[in-house]
């Protein structure tokens, strides 16, 4: 039904036998051929960010330099300072993923 389709495509990214699923919305009419199965929704989290810069404008930044932004989530670990970003991002499977990434916010140094 409607709901489970919902519920599938928002709680991802789903794994069998190790391999990342990449799914989509369709309907009877969708040709199979013309489904691109190219984008993956994915979690990254963020460390090392100084508590002043989490604001949405910033995050938005770097969500939008990793990949296609869909969700940002503020969090806070157990010990202090120890707030990070959570941001869901939908990114080309195609492309190799970076490690890590140095961003000049605002122009000042890059952080």
């Amino acid at each position: 039904n409607e709901e489970d389709r919902i519920r599938v495509l928002k709680l991802g990214p789903w794994w069998f036998d190790r391999n990342l699923l990449l799914l989509d919305k369709v309907d009877i009419e969708t040709h199979p051929s013309s489904i691109s199965l190219r984008k993956a929704s994915l979690w990254v989290r963020v460390y090392g960010i100084l508590f002043l810069c989490l604001s949405k404008t910033v995050s938005r930044i770097i969500g939008e330099n990793i990949g296609d932004l869909e969700e940002i989530e503020v969090m806070s670990g157990r010990k202090v300072n120890s707030q990070y970003l959570k941001l869901r991002v939908g990114i080309d499977v195609r492309e190799t993923l970076r490690r890590g990434m140095k961003l000049r916010i605002g122009g000042t140094e890059k952080v």
